[in-house]
C-alpha cells in the first residue's frame, strides 16, 4: 500500500517529467527551410520577396516595407498551422507577446543575419525604423530557430505586428524538421 510520502514522491516525479518535456519542446532546435514569404493580404505592398532554391539553402531577393517603426513596445502575434490532409489546419497554435522577446528568444541567430543583409543595414537590438529594406541573394541560416512547435512538416506562420493602431502582417510557408 502506498503511503502519503510515496504518493508525493510519484507526484513530484511526474511534475519534473512534465517540466522536462515542456523544456525540450520549448527549446527544440528546428531546421526551417523557407518556401515563401508574402504579405498577408493580396495587394498589400509590405512584402515583395522571391525565393529560389540554391545549393546552400533558400535564397531571397526583394524588399520588405515596414510602414511604422517596430520597437520594444510593438506587440506580436503568430498563428501557426500545419499542412494536413491536403489543407492547412483550421485551428493553429498561437503565440502572443512583444516582438523583441520573440526575436531574442527564438530567432536570435537568423535575426542577426537579417540585420546584416538588409539594405540599409539594421543597427542595434530589435528596432526596425519605418522604411523599405532590400535583400539580394540572401540565404539565412535558419537551422537554429528554437521554436516551441514540436513537429515536422510543412508549416504556415502568419506574423502580425502592431503598434498603436498600425499593423504589419506577413506569412511564411516553410518545411520544418525537428
Amino acid at each position: 500500500m502506498f503511503t502519503l510520502l510515496d504518493k508525493m514522491a510519484v507526484s513530484v516525479i511526474q511534475i519534473l517529467q512534465l517540466m522536462l518535456l515542456y523544456y525540450n519542446i520549448a527549446h527544440s532546435v528546428a531546421k526551417i527551410i523557407p518556401e515563401s514569404l508574402n504579405s498577408c493580404a493580396e495587394g498589400e505592398p509590405y512584402v515583395n520577396i522571391e525565393a529560389k532554391s540554391v545549393a546552400s539553402g533558400q535564397e531571397f531577393t526583394g524588399d520588405i516595407t515596414f510602414p511604422f517603426e517596430i520597437d520594444r513596445s510593438s506587440e506580436f502575434t503568430m498563428n501557426f498551422r500545419w499542412w494536413k490532409d491536403g489543407e492547412w489546419e483550421k485551428n493553429g497554435k498561437n503565440g502572443k507577446g512583444k516582438v523583441c522577446f520573440y526575436l531574442e528568444r527564438f530567432a536570435a541567430s537568423v535575426w542577426n543575419d537579417i540585420k546584416h543583409a538588409a539594405q540599409p543595414k539594421l543597427e542595434g537590438d530589435c528596432t526596425i525604423p519605418a522604411g523599405k529594406y532590400e535583400f539580394v541573394n540572401f540565404v539565412p541560416d535558419t537551422s537554429s530557430f528554437a521554436i516551441p512547435l514540436g513537429g515536422t512538416g510543412r508549416g504556415h506562420a502568419e506574423f502580425t505586428i502592431k503598434k498603436g493602431d498600425q499593423t504589419f502582417c506577413m506569412v511564411l510557408i516553410a518545411d520544418i524538421k525537428n
